[in-house]
């Protein structure tokens, strides 16, 4: 998701060949209340979640995105994502959003990321 900066694991990841899944990456539904990926939205008549998968998508890398979602309304606007796509500046813009608290999931089994460890 926007909010975390994946960039050196995705440096690592293309250097040896994989890619990146992302099981969260609308934030638990965070990105669904930021302004900016409203704003962007809005020129394209999508919401911050289309927004968000667009740049997830759009990266250079390989990544797969799973967005979790219980409504049929949900999942059908998440599949919406294919008749737009976002201009380098916007892509620079969203991706500027990580802040160094933006983990939202971080179990004990995982690496010692650089980034402040939060609950899960």
């Amino acid at each position: 998701h926007p909010f975390l900066d994946q960039r050196p694991l995705l440096r690592w990841l293309d250097d040896h060949d994989m890619f990146l899944t992302g099981y969260s990456p609308l934030s638990r539904g965070d990105v669904l209340d930021n302004s900016k990926l409203q704003n962007i939205g809005e020129k394209y008549g999508k919401n911050a979640g289309q927004v968000t998968l667009r740049w997830a998508l759009q990266h250079e890398q390989d990544l797969a995105v799973i967005p979790k979602s219980g409504s049929p309304d949900h999942i059908e606007s998440n599949f919406d994502i294919f008749d737009f796509e976002l201009t380098q500046e916007e892509m620079i813009e969203i991706t500027n959003l990580a802040r160094p608290d933006g983990r939202k999931v971080d179990p004990d089994f995982a690496p010692e990321w650089d980034t402040p460890r939060k609950a899960a």
